[in-house]
């Protein structure tokens, strides 16, 4: 019996080695090996969408360079004078994620019509709208953060931008 014991235990720990990303090769030396653990998170270049000029044109005040973050899914171009800021998060998605998502929020987004295959906006009396839009199997999400616009502005501004994008893709 300890005799099965020690062979299962045995080839357990032959397993666990041989698993561990040592190679050699004849020359006896070895090197670790490194792969990827997952795919990037989104097959476009969030950099490359908008530029800070279109985002200070549509927002109507000078915005700096994007800030990169999340994997590189999440774009924040943030005024150079001030805290207003419009954000652009993009994934790789199917329909039926974006509009479970939809489903989540306590207040429900209205429609904003004619832009990719589905769009809604929610606005919010802090400052900040959201505009979220489907198109060419992607999520988009444009936050507009600028208490000295209106709802509409800031609607206007996050279309503007989201048609600039959805052009690219």
């Amino acid at each position: 019996m300890n005799m099965k014991i020690s062979a299962v235990i045995l080839m357990a720990c032959l397993l666990f080695l041989s698993g561990c990303g040592i190679v050699g090769n004849s020359g006896g030396d070895t090197s670790l090996t490194v792969s990827p653990t997952a795919p990037p998170l989104l097959t476009v270049d969030i950099g490359q969408m908008l530029t800070a000029e279109q985002v200070s044109a549509a927002l109507g005040r000078e915005v700096g360079p994007a800030d990169i973050y999340e994997s590189s899914t999440i774009a924040r171009y943030t005024a150079v004078s001030g805290n207003e800021f419009v954000e652009l998060l993009i994934e790789d998605a199917l329909r039926a994620d974006f509009d479970e998502m939809l489903e989540e929020f306590e207040v429900p987004p209205v429609d904003a019509p004619n832009l990719g295959d589905a769009s809604k906006w929610i606005g919010g009396e802090d400052g900040t709208g959201y505009l979220f839009c489907y198109g060419k199997n992607r999520m988009i999400q444009i936050t507009v953060s600028d208490g000295s616009l209106s709802d509409g502005q800031r609607l206007t501004c996050a279309r503007q931008l989201a048609a600039i994008i959805l052009e690219k893709m």
